[in-house]
């Protein structure tokens, strides 16, 4: 356990009671909550809290003072029916069920990452849950190679918590931004579904992409509105100057009155963004499958691939799709991206329907209030030992 993580932390000094069901770390903590209605307790892995009580078992133990032993002696002490973890990318949590085997554990997909494992390391790894909730039929097929459990294509947690909204959509455009500040060493990789590229490769996409977007803005005069990704005042700073200095780059200042950058807000503002818009446009973001999945009509124009030549990236992912249909396009051709805005921006409410919904069942699930996660855990909780 790091000494500068634990200088932050708050000290607990009583013994953590017994319990039926505990949440593995914070994120997500409260949407689970939400969503089961029930009391629940949290184990937070992070250094917000430090229990001494479970420190001094640890010690006692002859323990090494880690975070992973942290977590087993509290586990062994609260000994819970079901632990449920909205983190789906820690190889850790999913040991966890060798080391329990009579606990239910439940695993619920939180992004587009994916582990790019051979199988000789996936056997020696020996990862494991009961329950996994994925985003969709492609993500559990995926998961299958690695783990085993019992797998349900609900979609996007959080957003089968956010009712859809299809009234009252405004005459604009909106881009779902996934910037992430550089570091100022200039040697910044940003990681993404477990691959690590340069900075200015990653987000090479945007440069070319939001001219167009822009230029199409221009033309149709409404207004290009960037949905933020950071929360964070440093962050979103930086967020809005990136796009605004790609679009000084190149369009005169006078022009930018089109632009409106959206800074979030709250865990949920994100999707008031994107279901007041017209057309919404991504890259190859969690959110813009969400938009899909909420009805939206949405462009993915995933021509990320093209600058950092990684299939994963093109649209569909882990789908095998063809390069490009009715809403998608995962190839840089300027031309192709203008034909496709003013088709998609002009489309009917009812067209959209018929063209997505050849598709939606493949893409991303949806689970209206995650009634699906719930009967199963309620169903888990009722034959409870104790």
């Amino acid at each position: 356990m790091k000494l500068l993580n634990l200088i932050k932390s708050k000290f607990i000094y009583r013994a953590p009671n017994k319990t039926k069901l505990l949440i593995l770390d914070k994120p997500g903590s409260v949407l689970i909550s939400k969503v089961l209605k029930k009391k629940t307790d949290t184990l937070e892995v992070r250094y917000e809290k430090i229990n001494l009580y479970i420190v001094f078992k640890m010690i006692l133990n002859f323990d090494k003072l880690s975070m992973q032993s942290y977590i087993f002696r509290y586990i062994e002490k609260v000994n819970p029916k079901l632990i449920i973890s909205h983190i789906d990318n820690n190889n850790f949590f999913f040991k966890l069920k060798s080391l329990f085997p009579d606990i239910n554990f439940i695993f619920i997909q939180n992004g587009l990452s994916l582990k790019s494992y051979t199988q000789k390391k996936i056997k020696n790894l020996g990862l494991n849950a009961d329950h996994f909730f994925v985003y969709s039929k492609a993500y559990a097929q995926s998961y299958k190679r690695i783990l085993r459990s019992k797998f349900y294509a609900i979609g996007s947690f959080k957003n089968n918590f956010k009712k859809k909204i299809y009234k009252n959509k405004k005459n604009c455009l909106v881009f779902i931004s996934q910037f992430s500040i550089k570091k100022q060493n200039g040697k910044h990789h940003y990681k993404y579904r477990d691959f690590s590229f340069s900075h200015d490769d990653f987000f090479r996409s945007e440069l070319f992409l939001i001219p167009i977007l822009y230029d199409f803005c221009l033309k149709k005069n409404i207004k290009l509105i960037i949905a933020g990704r950071n929360m964070q005042k440093e962050k979103y700073i930086e967020e809005k100057k990136f796009y605004e200095k790609i679009i000084l780059n190149n369009f005169n200042k006078k022009k930018l009155s089109n632009f409106i950058f959206k800074r979030i807000k709250s865990d949920f503002s994100s999707y008031d963004i994107i279901d007041s818009s017209k057309l919404v446009v991504f890259v190859d973001s969690a959110l813009g499958y969400q938009s899909l999945s909420r009805g939206n009509i949405s462009f993915a124009c995933s021509i990320r691939s093209k600058f950092v030549k990684n299939k994963t990236l093109d649209f569909g992912w882990p789908l095998k799709m063809q390069k490009e249909g009715p809403f998608w396009l995962s190839y840089y051709n300027k031309k192709k991206i203008n034909y496709k805005l003013n088709y998609l921006f002009g489309l009917s409410r009812s067209d959209w329907n018929k063209k997505y919904n050849k598709y939606k069942d493949d893409l991303l699930s949806h689970d209206e209030n995650n009634k699906i996660f719930k009967t199963c855990v309620n169903k888990l909780l009722k034959s409870s030992r104790y």
